[in-house]
């Protein structure tokens, strides 16, 4: 058995691999000789988040089922006549039509460009018994009726123990010794890296942080079966932050609805409570800003507390978990800001200074960039391999790209065009700097605070928490890169975190994008 965090290292090298070349580009292991992945596991463990990640990563294609949908005719084809002459002999004989999950495959292909990807099929252990042949045959021969699945496509297969679901029928072992079987188990600390990174409510972190055991539980009681999973805290937080945004009230009874144990959901809506109750006792706004009145009246009642021994440690917990989601809804802001202001600037350069745009106006090289990123909207939207965040991200893009045309069609000269675009772009970028240099130094009030709260063992503790969360959030590990100078007070307290390997690889991952944007002007 092995974590969330191996598996997706694993089938990604197996991607990698079924997908080498050799120097006439022809696929050194053929498709039939490449074993499916057949990944294990009990539900609701992120399955099928390993497959987006990978097809991202990969930037490769991803067409995703769940096999338990499927009847005999979708998954094999409908049966037709067929007139064929063999020698002298005519003879009508039935053949298939396509697969509806091959034809997805194509589909994908034609309206993508993308020539390779992975066919995902979920639940393939719970077919109905007219399927089960068929399913058989295609693990071993990928192949539905007549029809096999093209060439650079990985087949990834998932399914459930049969302890968890009573449909599930085993595999026998000719099967199996066609199949790369991977076993997944339910594994804490590699969802928590993937649930800072999707942003996840913060007080739902901060609990399963301190009662882990309570991340993952399917069992039968005397009260019945209790149930869960990752996909459990994940669909939670998505309807917490709506709740929230539309100042509904989260009740025990609401959590009881996705959290389906009553020992569990009683105790993270205690902790839910201790939070909220802290978000109207601490205003993050007011340490953000180092509103000095309003901050030491907050570490007024927190010291009356400490004297009273009320300040507990799911009261600390609590409280981080306050400073923690408003650092990361902040910075989210922020970085969205920089990173797509800092792309529409490395656009105008490349035109500048690329001689393969030489020759073409500026106007026609707004309308060609546009273009450019709405087919790539277009596509990531089609093919799973692109988040929602780099989707966003591109809309934002296209917008700043559309008030770059205005600017351009004021009816003045090409060199008064590209002039006013590089004034508009530099005061943007400008300003946008200037913005992170003040939430640098907000940040520092972060640290500040906290080292007005807690002392000792307690403080190294509880900064370690702060700082580890910060390092492993992209938005704001991407933020100290491009301000190190100026997030001192993170590198006061935090000298032994400053060469993590999350920070090593955000460096890595941006060290191209610095050297295209050193000194902020186009």
């Amino acid at each position: 058995m092995m974590s969330i965090d191996k598996a997706l290292i694993e089938i990604e090298n197996t991607v990698t691999s079924y997908l080498t070349k050799d120097e006439d580009g022809n696929y050194i292991l053929p498709l039939e000789q490449q074993r499916p992945i057949f990944l294990e596991g009990p539900p609701g463990i992120g399955k099928t988040a390993i497959m987006r990640q990978i097809a991202e990563k990969k930037k490769i294609a991803l067409v995703s089922y769940s096999i338990t949908h499927h009847t005999r005719q979708s998954a094999l084809g409908l049966p037709q006549i067929k007139h064929k002459k063999y020698g002298d002999t005519e003879y009508d004989i039935s053949e298939y039509t396509m697969s509806e999950i091959i034809s997805s495959v194509y589909e994908m292909m034609e309206e993508t460009g993308y020539k390779e990807g992975i066919l995902f099929l979920d639940e393939i252990n719970c077919v109905s018994e007219t399927l089960t042949p068929i399913m058989l045959q295609f693990l071993q021969y990928k192949v539905f009726g007549k029809h096999r699945v093209p060439k650079g496509w990985v087949v990834v297969t998932a399914g459930n123990p049969p302890l968890y679901n009573r449909s599930v029928r085993e595999f026998d072992t000719a099967t199996l010794d066609r199949l790369k079987r991977i076993v997944i188990e339910p594994d804490f600390s590699g969802w928590l890296k993937y649930a800072k990174k999707m942003g996840i409510h913060e007080s739902i972190i901060n609990y399963l942080e301190t009662k882990s055991q309570d991340f993952y539980v399917v069992r039968t009681t005397d009260k019945g079966k209790e149930v869960v999973t990752a996909r459990s805290w994940e669909d939670l937080s998505k309807m917490i932050y709506l709740y929230e945004l539309n100042k509904i009230k989260v009740s025990k009874e609401f959590i009881s609805q996705y959290i389906q144990s009553d020992h569990i959901a009683g105790q993270y809506y205690s902790f839910y409570e201790l939070y909220t109750q802290f978000r109207k006792k601490i205003s993050f706004n007011a340490v953000f800003e180092n509103d000095k009145e309003a901050v030491k009246k907050m570490l007024a009642e927190i010291t009356e507390m400490q004297n009273k021994g009320r300040f507990t440690p799911d009261k600390q917990y609590a409280l981080i978990g306050v400073l923690l989601d408003g650092i990361n809804a902040e910075f989210e802001k922020y970085m969205f800001k920089f990173l797509t202001i800092s792309t529409l600037k490395m656009l105008y350069r490349d035109f500048l200074n690329e001689p393969k745009y030489k020759g073409m106006s500026i106007e026609d090289y707004t309308r060609y960039q546009t273009e450019k990123l709405e087919e790539a909207v277009r596509i990531g939207e089609i093919s799973g391999n692109t988040s929602n965040k780099e989707l966003k991200k591109h809309r934002r893009v296209l917008k700043l790209l559309g008030e770059c045309s205005k600017i351009i069609n004021d009816g003045s000269n090409e060199q008064a065009q590209v002039s006013s675009i590089k004034t508009h772009i530099n005061n943007m970028y400008k300003a946008v700097k200037a913005e992170g240099i003040n939430n640098a130094e907000k940040l520092n009030n972060i640290y500040i605070f906290c080292t007005k709260i807690f002392s000792g063992a307690n403080f190294v503790d509880k900064i370690t928490i702060i700082s580890t969360n910060i390092t492993d959030n992209e938005d704001i590990a991407l933020f100290i890169y491009y301000f190190n100078k100026e997030c001192s007070e993170y590198f006061k307290n935090n000298r032994t975190l400053r060469l993590t390997e999350r920070m090593k690889d955000i460096n890595k991952r941006v060290k191209e994008f610095e050297q295209k944007n050193s000194d902020g002007s186009l």
